[in-house]
C-alpha cells in the first residue's frame, strides 16, 4: 500500500477529477435547500418545502404522512418544528466535546443546543451547509440544530438518521413507487444463480474519489468487477425526464461519451452478476437496503456516513467488509470466489435482516419512533438505541472496515 502522503496526494487528486467531470457532466446548476421544514400543531401536519433533488421532499411528506396514519397505531402528538434535511450527508456539526465520547445519535435522541451543559461539557452545534444551500439570515438564525432528522448520522454531527426517501419512491433508479414490491423483485431476480460471477457496480463516479479508485479497480480486475458510470447532464436534469419517467439514463464514462454497456437496471445487475458493491458518494448510499434484500453477497465499503440500521449489520454475517479506500476488494472478490457456501450464506443473512428491519412497514415504525421524540424529548421511547448505537460508529468499529490483516471469518 502506498505510504499516506502519497494516498492523501492521490485522493486530492482524485477530488479535482470528480470536480471537473461533475461540471462536465451537468454544470454548476443550481443549488436548492435539501430540507423540509415539518411541525403538527393542533392534530394537523405542516410541511413548508424549501426544494430538493428529484422528488425527494416529495417523498418524505408523504413517509411522514404514512407514518402519522400508520395502520393500528394513534395519531402522533403535536411537536413543533422539526427539519427534514434530504440532501447526502449531516449539516448539524459538533463544535466542542469529545467526539470520542459523543457518538451518532439514534433515532430521536435529542440533542443539546448550542452552549447547553450535559454531563461530558458544552456539546456545541453549528450548522454546516457543505454545499452552500441557500438559506437566509432569518433562517440561520433560528435554525433548530437540536430537531434535526437526516439521512444519515456520523461520529462528529449531531443529526438524527431517519429511513430515507426510497422508501416511498426513487424513480430516478427505475425503482417506481412500491417499496416492497421493488425489494420483492430485487429478491426474485436474484433466486437463481447468477450467469456472472463478478462484483458489479453502476452509479455515478465523479461522486466520490472512492468511486473513481472502484472504476480504476474494474479496468485493473476486469475478470472479477464491473463498474459502469451512469449520470445525468444538467439539460435533462431541467426537462425533468427521469423525476416525470423513471427512464434509464444514459451511461457516460469520466468524460461524458457513452460507455460500454448502457444503462442497467439494480433488478438487472442483481439478476446478472453474483455479488454486488456498495461504496460512499457525495454522502450515504441509498441503494444499501435494496441490495440486502436481494440476497446477494454485498461487499460493503467501509465509510463515513451511516443510516438508521448500519449499527446492527455484523461483518462477515450480513455483508462482507471492505476497506474504505478499497485497496482489499480484489482480494475480498476473489474469496467470495473461493467460498460460494459461505458468501451465499452471507447473502441469505443479509436478506433476512432486510426482511425483518427494512420492509416499509417497519422503517415508518422508525420514523414514529423519532417523531414522538421531537414530541416529547424525554419520553423513553422503546427502541430509540436500536438503530445507532450511542457510542462508536460503523466506520470506527475495525472489523466493519475489513482493515489489512483482518482473517476472514464467517458467522453462521
Amino acid at each position: 500500500m502506498a505510504p499516506s502522503s502519497d494516498r492523501a496526494a492521490e485522493t486530492i487528486g482524485l477530488w479535482a477529477q470528480c470536480l471537473r467531470a461533475k461540471l462536465r457532466a451537468a454544470g454548476r446548476g443550481a443549488q436548492n435547500a435539501e430540507m423540509l421544514l415539518v411541525a403538527k400543531r393542533d392534530g394537523v401536519l405542516r410541511f413548508e418545502d424549501l426544494g430538493g433533488w428529484a422528488t425527494r421532499n416529495a417523498s418524505m411528506e408523504r413517509i411522514v404522512r404514512a407514518a402519522d396514519a400508520l395502520d393500528g397505531a394513534p395519531p402522533l402528538a403535536d411537536f413543533d418544528e422539526v427539519v427534514v434535511q434530504t440532501g447526502d450527508r449531516c449539516i448539524v456539526r459538533r463544535r466542542r466535546r469529545s467526539l470520542a465520547d459523543a457518538g451518532p445519535r439514534a433515532a430521536g435522541e435529542p440533542a443539546a443546543a448550542d452552549g447547553a451543559e450535559g454531563d461530558e461539557g458544552a456539546d456545541g452545534l453549528e450548522l454546516h451547509l457543505w454545499q452552500n444551500q441557500p438559506l437566509d439570515s432569518a433562517r440561520r438564525a433560528a435554525f433548530p440544530l437540536a430537531r434535526v432528522l437526516s439521512m444519515c448520522t456520523a461520529p462528529s454531527y449531531a443529526d438524527i438518521a431517519v429511513p430515507d426517501w426510497a422508501c416511498d419512491a426513487w424513480v430516478e433508479a427505475g425503482l417506481g413507487t412500491d417499496y416492497d414490491g421493488s425489494c420483492a423483485a430485487l429478491a426474485a431476480a436474484a433466486a437463481a444463480p447468477a450467469p456472472d460471477a463478478r462484483a458489479c457496480w453502476f452509479g455515478t463516479v465523479h461522486h466520490h474519489p472512492c468511486r473513481l479508485r472502484l472504476a480504476r479497480l474494474a479496468e485493473e480486475h476486469p475478470q472479477l468487477i464491473v463498474c459502469n458510470n451512469v449520470f445525468w447532464t444538467q439539460a435533462e436534469l431541467a426537462a425533468g425526464e427521469r423525476a416525470a419517467t423513471g427512464a434509464p439514463a444514459a451511461a457516460r464514462d469520466i468524460a461524458g461519451a457513452p460507455a460500454a454497456g448502457g444503462f442497467l437496471s439494480m433488478e438487472e445487475q442483481v439478476r446478472r452478476f453474483a455479488l454486488c458493491i456498495d461504496v460512499q458518494g457525495k454522502g450515504y448510499s441509498s441503494r444499501v437496503k435494496f441490495l440486502l434484500h436481494s440476497g446477494r453477497p454485498l461487499l460493503l465499503a467501509r465509510r463515513p456516513w451511516v443510516e438508521h440500521f448500519h449499527a446492527r449489520l455484523e461483518p462477515w454475517r450480513h455483508y462482507v467488509p471492505v476497506r474504505e479506500d478499497l485497496a482489499d476488494l480484489p482480494e475480498r472478490v476473489r474469496w467470495a470466489h473461493a467460498h460460494p457456501a459461505d458468501a451465499a450464506r452471507i447473502g441469505a443473512a443479509g436478506a433476512a435482516f432486510a426482511r425483518e428491519h427494512l420492509t416499509r412497514a417497519a422503517l415508518l415504525g422508525e420514523w414514529r419512533t423519532a417523531l414522538a421524540r421531537m414530541a416529547d424529548p424525554d419520553k423513553p421511547g422503546a427502541g430509540a438505541r436500536d438503530g445507532i448505537t450511542p457510542k462508536g460508529s460503523w466506520r470506527a468499529d475495525a472489523a466493519c472496515g475489513g482493515e489489512e490483516g483482518t482473517d476472514f471469518p464467517v458467522k453462521g
